[in-house]
């Protein structure tokens, strides 16, 4: 890949099942609408795209067997990750915005999602499920009390959410 010195606001890309270990050919890639990174084997790190700042519509990322991080992006689809085992990357997020989205789905090897302690507000859905490797959610605790009354410990009423603090195992089918 060439490198790409300017945003492509409008465009989609689609890297999918290619031998790529890397993404530097992206690395000045400041924005894009439609992004996925699905099935490349060999890509260990996204890295290379810590410029990208803006993506207006959706940013998957796939099956990529050897991915171990995310670091530096907000706002993505991490689904189906085996090597993944944390989401470091998101350590600097705070807000995650009405247009995006996190979901971390399904990334067997994931072990801790202390990458978003420091997310204390969202509005937008926040799905994480089915990461069998994943046995505690601690990192959360601050945003679910946001969301709840500000305070440690459930919040008042039936709608209070409580704490979090271990995962408990699920039957799985």
């Amino acid at each position: 890949m060439s490198g790409l010195k300017t945003g492509l606001l409008n465009s989609t890309i689609k890297l999918q099942n290619t031998s790529l270990a890397s993404l530097a050919g992206l690395s000045g890639l400041t924005s894009v609408h439609w992004f996925e990174i699905n099935f490349n084997s060999a890509l260990t790190s996204i890295a290379d795209l810590s410029a990208l700042t803006a993506v207006s519509g959706p940013l998957f990322i796939q099956g990529n067997a050897a991915l171990s991080n995310v670091n530096g992006l907000e706002g993505l689809t991490i689904y189906g990750n085996n090597a993944l085992t944390n989401v470091d990357g998101f350590s600097a997020v705070t807000t995650i915005g009405s247009t995006s989205l996190l979901g971390i789905i399904s990334n067997n090897s994931l072990t801790n999602i202390d990458g978003l302690a420091a997310l204390v507000s969202v509005d937008t859905k926040v799905e994480i499920r089915s990461n069998f490797a994943l046995r505690a959610c601690d990192s959360l605790q601050v945003l679910l009390d946001q969301v709840d009354d500000a305070l440690p410990g459930p919040g008042p009423g039936l709608d209070g959410i409580p704490d979090v603090s271990a995962i408990q195992d699920t039957h799985r089918f």
